[in-house]
């Protein structure tokens, strides 16, 4: 019997995290259990039609692609296995207990539904991200349309405006009672 064979019930928090958008992109990654396993989300995934890719790599170029990523969430239990990676994800609230036994299992407090649990969620989530930026921050940014970055040209080094002498250090002796007294820092 393997040691994954224990499953616990979890549903996937969208609002842990908003992004600059105030959108939620609350993603948990599923555990690897292999090296060169695909990666996926619990109860998530890249929504592909809303997703656009704004920059594309170009072959031999070291920038990554520039692209304006959403989720879809699912608000269905999902299974998966009982171990410290999940129990993890449970105590900080990236995913939720689907039932009783899950959050027991996770040593949580007290079990909330996961509808209820979801709207306390958005709310705290939408709290932050006004306090964080300010009033009216979130019906701004979630106005606003995502664009490529502008091409940016290396500027020319520019020589120091003080000269050599400032770019050196003072004095490499160390400070004590007796050399701050010398130098008059009391």
């Amino acid at each position: 019997m393997s040691r994954f064979s224990k499953q616990v019930r979890v549903v996937a928090n969208p609002f842990h995290t908003l992004d600059h958008r105030g959108r939620p992109c609350g993603v948990f990654p599923v555990e690897p259990r292999t090296v060169g396993e695909s990666i996926g989300y619990v109860g998530a995934k890249v929504d592909a039609t809303k997703t656009k890719v704004l920059r594309a790599k170009v072959e031999g170029d070291i920038r990554p692609s520039f692209q304006n990523t959403e989720y879809s969430f699912s608000r269905d239990p999902v299974s998966v296995p009982m171990t410290a990676y999940y129990r993890q994800g449970l105590r900080s609230g990236a995913i939720l207990p689907a039932d009783e036994a899950t959050a027991k299992w996770a040593g949580l407090e007290r079990f909330v539904h996961a509808e209820a649990a979801l709207e306390a969620a958005r709310k705290a989530a939408e709290s932050a991200f006004e306090r964080t930026y300010g009033a009216g921050s979130l019906a701004q940014a979630r106005g606003l349309e995502v664009t490529a970055p502008k091409e940016l040209k290396p500027a020319a080094p520019q020589p120091s405006k003080q000269g050599r002498k400032a770019q050196q250090p003072q004095s490499s002796r160390p400070v004590t009672a007796e050399s701050a007294k010398q130098d008059g820092d009391q």
